[in-house]
């Protein structure tokens, strides 16, 4: 995901970002490691707090997501 690189250009650390959409640091790092699994309300929080679209959030060859609960692959698609 390009959340730091997206924090760097706007000048915000993640501990502000965080707080801005009431998330502890810890909570936003874990998220946004390789490991992490941010919902989508999360993404969009994020998005919305940055100005930017969900999905200038994930990498570029990110276009489908795994539902944890069922496993279905979903395509990503922008409206």
């Amino acid at each position: 995901m390009k959340i730091k690189d997206i924090l760097k250009n706007k000048n915000i650390t993640a501990k502000e970002l965080a707080t801005q959409i009431g998330m502890s640091e810890a909570g936003l790092s874990v998220a946004f490691s390789e490991k992490g699994n941010p919902s989508l309300s999360t993404l969009r929080k994020i998005a919305e707090e940055l100005g930017v679209k969900v999905s200038d959030l994930l990498d570029e060859d990110c276009t489908s997501l795994t539902c944890p609960k069922c496993g279905t692959k979903l395509k990503i698609v922008e409206e």
